[in-house]
């Protein structure tokens, strides 16, 4: 059984490791050698990227339809039956405006994503450094978006299940 001191040292020692990592090759320039296998790796791993990408800019196409016929046909919805006309057309053009706003949100990271495997398959083709750390630039930008974006999520997520949770407080008080 790990005692708390245990998992503090392997918390430090983790640490350590990890700051290390980040100092690689900050003092000295060398050069990276990339295997054949590697660059099998990172060309299947381009193939699946840019067919993620493809498949992401289809599905930003589709909410970008359903965002504009979604409003249109709530909004022939509530002028057509008194049940939906307590929507009003306020709430057509609401969804709307979040199918369109998710889908343009969607974008960056799909583009991203296409830009990396473009590039590194490039890079690979002529034996491109450059071409590589490019490659590996839009990655991580691909990455930092989605991370910051879960971050966000999970931030609305908390604030809101502590107002459901005060509501529902409030409705048995």
């Amino acid at each position: 059984m790990y005692s708390f001191f245990t998992i503090y040292l392997n918390f430090l020692n983790l640490t350590i490791i990890m700051e290390g990592i980040d100092n690689i090759g900050k003092d000295e320039t060398t050069e990276l050698y990339i295997s054949d296998q590697s660059k099998k790796y990172l060309l299947e791993t381009a193939k699946w990227a840019k067919f993620i990408a493809i498949m992401g800019f289809i599905g930003i196409g589709f909410m970008i339809l359903i965002g504009i016929f979604m409003g249109a046909f709530m909004g022939s919805m509530a002028t057509a039956s008194e049940e939906f006309a307590a929507w009003g057309t306020g709430f057509s053009a609401l969804m709307s405006v979040f199918y369109i706003s998710i889908a343009v949100l969607y974008l960056y990271p799909v583009l991203k994503l296409y830009q990396f495997a473009d590039q590194i398959k490039k890079a690979l083709a002529v034996n491109s450094t450059e071409g590589i750390s490019l490659a590996f630039e839009s990655q991580k930008s691909m990455f930092k978006f989605m991370g910051i974006m879960t971050i966000i999520v999970l931030g609305l997520y908390v604030i809101l299940i502590l107002a459901g949770l005060s509501g529902a407080m409030a409705a048995f008080m």
